[in-house]
Formats: structure tokens, sequence, C-alpha cells
């Protein structure tokens, strides 16, 4: 298999920047991987925050004898704070990463295919 497609699929199946450190240049798969995972850390962060709050109310709500329509309600807008802004940026640059690792491992692999 030829180390452009390798590197790629790396980037693509695995995590960003892992199909740079097959092609030695580890300074790039570094960042990509530190960039990627930050942002997930803070997704995972989040999405644990948001579920704790979430049982609360609902707890609160059973203790207090809620409907299931107040319960529903609880549920359903726990995610319309200001942080939501931060989570579709976090989001787009875990996606933005893994799409550039994807390409930039390919084009990478490519030059090395030329060289060997």
């Amino acid at each position: 298999m030829k180390k452009s497609v390798k590197a790629a699929l790396l980037s693509a199946l695995v995590f960003p920047g892992s199909g740079h450190f097959m092609l030695k240049s580890r300074m790039r798969g570094f960042i990509l991987c530190a960039v990627s995972l930050g942002c997930v850390a803070f997704l995972m962060n989040h999405a644990m925050q948001q579920a704790f709050s979430v049982m609360d109310s609902l707890q609160t709500s059973l203790a207090a004898g809620a409907s299931p329509q107040a319960m529903t309600n609880a549920l359903t807008s726990a995610d319309q704070g200001e942080e939501s802004i931060t989570v579709k940026l976090a989001s787009w640059a875990v996606m933005g990463c893994w799409i550039f690792a994807v390409i930039d491992a390919y084009r990478l692999g490519k030059e090395a295919d030329k060289v060997s």
C-alpha cells in the first residue's frame, strides 16, 4: 500500500495526526492531536456537566411530583445556554482538524511516494 493512502487512512480512521507520525512529520501530527484532544476533552466535560444538570433537575422534579411533560421540558431545554456557541466551535474545530489531517497526510504521503 502506498504511503499516501496508509497515512490518510490512519488520520481518517484512528485519530487526526496519526498519519503524520507515520510520515515522520511529528510536529504537525502533535499539533493536530493536541488541538483535537483538547476540543474532545472540552466537549466531554461539557457533556458530563449537562448530564449532571439534567439528573439534578429530574431528581428535583421527581421529588416534587412533577408531570411527565415538565420532565420532558427539563430535558429539552438543557443545552440552550451561552456555552452552546463554544460547543459548536469545538465541534467544528475537531471536524476541521480531522479533515485537514486526512488531506494533509495524503499530500505529504504523495510527496514521500515520489521520493521513494
